[in-house]
């Protein structure tokens, strides 16, 4: 640089808008926003989708999400703000599931993971999920009105996040 030229620090706020129909195994939709060339990733976006059959490992069926709303707003630094809701259908009437959580380049806390069949029957989880080289978690759950089953245990291989019924 010569004498008397000054640096400076170009910020590139340039938004591109997100819009896009899924089919197959998901079918739903994704609208949002990203700023691919600014600092630290900043993004909107929202999925929603009906119906979705998601497999579950330790089920013969797979699970039933309806209703299904997903959004994540943040960025990279401070992570994205991940919220969740859907209903899934009940022997009376429909669940419904709620999840709130944060997303980093380490890792995830769930703040809350809730399930709800009514009144008197619910199920909350919460934890962490560490993304870095030895993967670490920690859980929480409070269950309420449902019959008694085998307690549950976090599967701890790297790379799991998968409970499992202890018989």
């Amino acid at each position: 640089m010569g004498a008397g030229a000054e640096s400076q620090t170009a910020t590139c706020s340039k938004t591109l808008n997100l819009k896009a129909d899924s089919s197959g195994y998901l079918n739903g939709q994704l609208t949002g926003e990203l700023q691919p060339l600014a600092d630290n990733l900043p993004a909107k976006v929202r999925i929603t989708a009906d119906g979705f059959r998601a497999p579950v490992p330790t089920c013969r069926t797979p699970l039933q999400l309806n209703q299904l709303e997903l959004t994540g707003d943040g960025d990279l630094k401070n992570g994205y703000q991940l919220l969740g809701k859907a209903t899934l259908p009940a022997e009376q009437g429909r669940s419904r599931c709620c999840c709130k959580a944060r997303s980093n380049a380490k890792g995830a806390q769930i703040a809350g993971l809730d399930l709800t069949a009514n009144d008197k029957q619910s199920l909350k989880l919460s934890g962490t999920l560490g993304l870095e080289q030895r993967p670490e978690r920690r859980r929480e759950n409070r269950l309420a009105g449902f019959p008694v089953a085998p307690p549950l245990s976090a599967d701890r291989r790297a790379g799991s996040g998968v409970a499992q019924l202890q018989r």
